[in-house]
């Protein structure tokens, strides 16, 4: 069935509607499940391609690097030997990836993971971030450091004034300027979080509640943030949410879990995080939830009772991943109805619309008859400072109609 969202133009307005449906049905894919500890799962901005890296519950601990270039329903083995992988992270094509050893290496690629350099020196890596073009990444380590690259990889700076924390997350915004990180502080109870607006050259703490922070996510301009406290036994809390880069930070009504992970799609709207199944004596049936404003409310999906340790969203947030330990890589998919939006550039029209986790072409029509649809021929250009494709028309002397349709 084609899926339609309609744009009308006449006198350079413009009319759209928007399905507010987000992924709640969950379905597991053909990743390995046997001894996999699936550590860290990435996603490309339209959710084709998927990258997740694993250790094994034997010593030495060393797994391996899958990737899927068909949303999740095949997957191969990546070329770099077992290691004892802990963290990855993705341009918005999937082409660059950049991937961390617990107490280890990091390694670089620039072909979706075919061949690798490691350039990252030994340290106790938690996480990685990458800007939407794969060329600014941002690695933290625990009872470590903050190290940057300006060219994906080749080349890493340790950043002064950041040494003696213990770094759990960090993500960044697509244009890779804005940074946010998360610790726990060594032997007490809390955390805090640190913001920075020039690439991890300086960082400020922020005024968020004390809390053991273990992961966060970014929107693509960078001002909505999402913060999530937990830890097995360590004292979890709410997620907490910034709509102003960092400066305030809001609790929400989100359940009271063990949180490991969080996710965001390109606007912050959409929100996945995810949590161990137990927190001391109580069992969580359902430990993936959502949110579609902001999460100011928060939604239980209907998943196992799973140790869920990495979640990736789609730039629209209609294609959902999520890894765990023991129990294989699960999808959700989510019907896309991306916003067509106009505005004038110089002498021609701008059309833009968040990348969509679905197939969409622009077409125009002349009048109302429904069967003169023209599919346009120009390939959108993506945007990556917000994870939007763009496409410039010269406007004609009439009205017209534009849409987009699924195919």
């Amino acid at each position: 069935m084609k899926i339609l969202l309609s744009a009308l133009i006449v006198f350079c307005d413009l009319f759209t509607t928007v399905n507010p449906a987000f992924a709640q049905t969950w379905t597991q894919t053909s990743a390995p499940i046997t001894n996999l500890l699936w550590q860290s799962i990435v996603s490309s901005a339209d959710g084709s391609q998927i990258t997740a890296v694993a250790q094994t519950s034997a010593q030495p601990l060393t797994g391996p690097i899958y990737s899927s270039f068909d949303s999740g329903l095949t997957w191969t083995s990546n070329t770099l030997s077992p290691k004892a992988w802990i963290a990855i992270a993705s341009s918005a094509d999937g082409t660059k990836l950049v991937s961390l050893v617990r107490n280890g290496l990091g390694y670089a690629s620039t072909n979706s993971g075919f061949f690798w350099n490691n350039s990252l020196p030994n340290a106790n890596w938690y996480s990685v971030a990458s800007s939407a073009d794969g060329t600014k990444l941002v690695a933290v380590a625990g009872t470590g450091s903050i190290y940057t690259s300006t060219n994906s990889g080749n080349n890493w700076f340790l950043i002064s004034g950041t040494s003696g924390m213990f770094w759990r997350s960090v993500a960044s915004s697509a244009d890779g300027k804005k940074l946010v990180a998360v610790n726990r502080r060594s032997g007490s109870p809390g955390g805090s979080i640190y913001t920075s607006t020039d690439s991890g050259d300086s960082w400020i703490s922020n005024n968020a509640p004390n809390l053991i922070w273990v992961s966060v996510a970014s929107s693509a301009d960078g001002n909505i943030l999402a913060a999530a406290p937990g830890g097995f036994n360590l004292g979890n809390g709410p997620i907490c949410v910034s709509t102003n880069s960092g400066s305030t930070w809001m609790t929400n009504s989100s359940p009271i879990l063990a949180w490991t992970t969080i996710a965001a799609s390109a606007d912050g709207r959409k929100l996945i995080a995810a949590a161990l199944k137990a927190d001391g004596n109580s069992v969580f049936s359902n430990s993936i939830f959502t949110s579609t404003d902001f999460g100011a409310t928060w939604v239980s999906n209907n998943v196992p009772a799973l140790n869920w340790s990495s979640v990736a969203v789609s730039a629209d947030g209609n294609k959902l991943v999520a890894a765990t330990i023991y129990g294989g890589i699960w999808t959700s998919q989510t019907t896309s109805s991306p916003q067509l939006n106009i505005e004038t550039s110089s002498t021609n029209l701008m059309f833009s619309w968040v990348v969509p986790s679905m197939n969409f072409v622009l077409q125009q029509n002349a009048d109302l008859i429904i069967t003169n649809w023209v599919t346009l021929t120009n390939e959108p250009v993506l945007n990556l400072t917000n994870l939007n494709n763009e496409l410039v028309l010269s406007p004609s002397n009439s009205s017209g109609l534009f849409r987009l349709i699924s195919q």
